[in-house]
């Protein structure tokens, strides 16, 4: 609590942010989870009906693509997070150094303690806003990975599909 009193007013943000990616990369690590048990060829199965006067390969192609949407849902909130964390502490530490300024440029004699503790406080929210990118990225790029292996296989699925003949 007094990292983020000391941080000032951008570390408001920076904790509703870092909340939001906590509870995303939580809803991920369980999403991912759920659908490790889950074989590519029933996925497909479930959704694609060949014939009805459609084109077997577009038929499965548009089951791709909506499995791929549900894949990536929410992944752009990673990229987000990931590039906006360190700006918004980049940011609470302008606003924090003009503070410091600003004190340096009120008083004949300025307290060295005071502008020295207030850039100090003011860098805090550069930390925040690293550590916060830098938590998100590595889940971030895990999720990556296990969506590009899951196309793989629903893409290969696709293809043992589209290679049995029809009965």
């Amino acid at each position: 609590m007094v990292l983020l009193e000391r941080g000032g007013p951008m570390m408001w943000p920076l904790l509703a942010l870092s909340l939001v990616a906590v509870a995303l990369v939580v809803e991920r690590a369980f999403f991912w989870a759920r659908e490790s048990g889950r074989p590519a060829r029933e996925v497909l199965t479930a959704s694609w009906r060949p014939g009805h006067g459609v084109e077997p390969r577009a038929s499965l192609r548009l089951v791709l693509d909506a499995e791929l949407r549900r894949l990536e849902r929410r992944m752009a909130f990673f990229d987000t997070v990931i590039a906006a964390a360190p700006m918004m502490g980049i940011l609470g530490t302008v606003l924090g150094v003009i503070g410091a300024f600003e004190a340096l440029s009120g008083e004949a004699s300025p307290d060295p303690l005071a502008v020295t503790g207030g850039i100090s406080a003011a860098l805090i929210t550069t930390a925040s806003g690293l550590v916060i990118a830098l938590c998100v990225l590595f889940p971030y790029s895990y999720f990556r990975t296990r969506l590009g292996a899951r196309l793989g296989e629903l893409e290969a699925a696709a293809e043992e599909l589209l290679a049995e003949p029809e009965s």
